[in-house]
């Protein structure tokens, strides 16, 4: 599913290469937050496995994402650094905004600043959870 949605963003901004607007705009928040919604799954999975469940409330998503950067100690290491957490979380309020303005409040240049970091944080999301997960084998 990954790799389908960075190819259609890239396929998109290929089309419109500084930025898109109008169904195109959409478009690429719509694979932004796709693209979060994969990661959001992986952490998921940790979440339920190692750390004894999901969060709650609310904040919830926003809750599982600080989990992932930190260790639980005699359980877990750290999913994500901290810098991978920052670029995720900026990742996550792009998409808050997404489902939350219904698309109507994107601004083109924003989410094209979004749209790149997405190449940029799967292949660190990438190494990182392998990494991490040489750490509970």
């Amino acid at each position: 599913m990954v790799d389908g949605t960075l190819a259609g963003l890239k396929d998109l901004i290929a089309l419109c290469p500084e930025t898109c607007m109008g169904h195109e705009l959409r478009a690429e928040a719509s694979y932004i937050h796709d693209f979060y919604n994969s990661a959001e799954n992986l952490f998921r999975q940790v979440a339920e496995q190692l750390n004894g469940g999901m969060p709650r409330g609310d904040a919830w998503h926003k809750l599982l994402l600080q989990e992932m950067k930190n260790a639980i100690p005699g359980e877990r290491e750290a999913v994500i650094s901290d810098v991978l957490f920052a670029k995720l979380e900026q990742m996550l309020r792009f998409r808050h905004l997404v489902r939350n303005s219904y698309g109507v409040l994107l601004d083109p240049r924003k989410t094209r600043q979004v749209s790149l970091l997405v190449f940029e944080v799967r292949q660190q999301l990438q190494d990182e959870f392998k990494k991490f997960l040489e750490t509970i084998r």
